[in-house]
């Protein structure tokens, strides 16, 4: 049996890094700097980063975000109630910002991620991605990472 043919649900048990879980996503269009300014600022975050023209923050530990006259133009946000708020710069004065949650489902495919924050920071950065069925190249049905989201902030620690 390949991984493509197995069943979703005997895969959970199987390989230890796999869980059952997808991501639904909501999306919209804000335009202008300070209107997205001031949709973030009335967030309630309880950790994430934001990339400005000069400079990548980190927030944690429910630190307020802080208007910085630079325009965003990246960040990825865990909210209070664990939905994850991605922001994208997408040029001439428009923002792009997904709503995201992780839904568990015995016939969905997930996994968690951690990568290193920038700087000298020892926290981690926690992502779940959700991984569907594709045909490659050559038409097989191969498992690709399809969504990501941001999942919190992990204190330091050794991988």
């Amino acid at each position: 049996m390949t991984l493509a043919q197995a069943d979703l649900g005997d895969l959970l048990g199987m390989i230890p890094d796999i869980q059952g879980f997808r991501i639904e996503e909501e999306s919209a269009i804000l335009n202008g700097a300070d209107r997205v300014w001031k949709y973030l600022v009335d967030l309630r975050v309880r950790d994430g980063w934001l990339c400005v023209t000069d400079q990548v923050t980190l927030l944690a530990d429910d630190k307020a975000l802080i208007r910085s006259d630079a325009p965003p133009l990246d960040g990825e946000f865990l909210l209070q109630g664990g939905e994850s708020l991605h922001l994208r710069h997408l040029g001439s004065g428009r923002w792009r910002v997904s709503r995201m949650k992780r839904v568990e489902d015995r016939n969905a495919i997930g996994t968690i991620r951690r990568f290193m924050a920038e700087g000298e920071s020892t926290s981690r950065l926690v992502y779940e991605v959700e991984w569907r069925l594709v045909p490659d190249a050559f038409g097989e049905q191969v498992f690709h990472p399809f969504l990501a989201r941001y999942a919190g902030l992990e204190s330091g620690g050794e991988d």
